[in-house]
């Protein structure tokens, strides 16, 4: 698990120094009033962060927190890096696709991490299940076993987990918080659930996470799922429609209203269309502008 140190720049011009293992989470319960004593009076909000530093392990974190707790006001001031024009240091952002099956959600994830100049890793997960013909560990996903998963439980890095009950036996996966994921270096693209969206954005602070959430209409998408299928040496009609039923549950009107999901991105019609849509949002936010596009519910 990762350790930060973080520096604050208080509303009222004050230094704050602290170290946690959920550097988007604390800033977020800092400015709401929930974190350390010295950052709960109103006077002192909103803090803006303008130094962080990633360690290893909390013993190395404590000792660099109380390291720079010993500087002075000006040896302070030279850690503020990684600045904007606004001198505000920007933590680095989790764009997380999710919609349900045939809406094209696959294929856009794949369009955006080939978009260099979007500078976006991908946010690899892991799972139980077997590695199939023409997959590379460590490209599609993490492949383990249960007795890994449950090590990583143990040390608290599994940030969510989801089961599947296939034919061949119960097949997980699941996100962990690794030495892969930097939130004060890089942006990151991920794909799943609306369920594993909550857990991620708890997890890593909703600021840092921006959801992409892709829809179509019930029939393009039952008729890009037959095409599909059709192309398959044994087409599962059956699990096709399970799948296109479970979905109408899973993404339902409220389950969408309490996870916060206010923008959709059509794909409908020309997917290009849709998918720049989602560049230009990725780059607002990369900017430092959080700012949304796309369609209002």
């Amino acid at each position: 698990m990762r350790n930060y140190v973080y520096m604050l720049l208080c509303a009222d011009g004050t230094l704050y120094t602290g170290w946690t293992n959920s550097l988007a989470g604390r800033l977020e319960a800092h400015n709401e009033g929930r974190g350390a004593k010295y950052t709960r009076p109103a006077s002192r909000r909103p803090a803006k962060l303008v130094y962080a530093g990633c360690f290893a392990t909390k013993e190395e974190a404590m000792r660099r927190e109380y390291e720079i707790k010993q500087l002075s006001r000006e040896e302070k001031e030279k850690l503020r890096c990684r600045q904007d024009t606004e001198g505000e240091f920007r933590m680095g952002k989790i764009f997380y696709i999710m919609g349900k099956s045939a809406t094209g959600k696959d294929s856009i994830y794949e369009r955006l991490l080939l978009d260099e100049t979007l500078g976006l890793k991908p946010l690899v997960i892991y799972t139980t299940r077997p590695i199939r013909s023409g997959e590379t560990d460590g490209v599609e996903y993490h492949f383990t076993d249960e007795a890994q998963l449950e090590k990583l439980q143990e040390e608290g890095r599994v940030v969510e987990l989801r089961e599947y009950d296939t034919i061949h036996g119960i097949w997980k996966y699941f996100t962990v918080d690794d030495d892969s994921i930097d939130l004060t270096k890089y942006n990151y693209l991920a794909i799943g659930t609306l369920v594993s969206f909550g857990k991620i954005a708890k997890y890593y602070g909703s600021d840092a996470v921006v959801p992409v959430y892709i829809e179509a209409s019930d029939e393009n998408r039952l008729a890009r799922a037959m095409k599909r299928e059709r192309k398959q040496a044994e087409p599962k009609y059956e699990e096709m429609c399970r799948r296109f039923l479970a979905d109408q549950k899973d993404f339902s009107e409220a389950k969408l209203k309490k996870a916060g999901i206010t923008v959709r991105y059509p794909n409908d019609g020309d997917r290009q269309e849709c998918i720049d849509r989602i560049k230009a949002v990725i780059r607002m936010n990369t900017d430092g502008k959080d700012i949304q596009t796309g369609l209002q519910q």
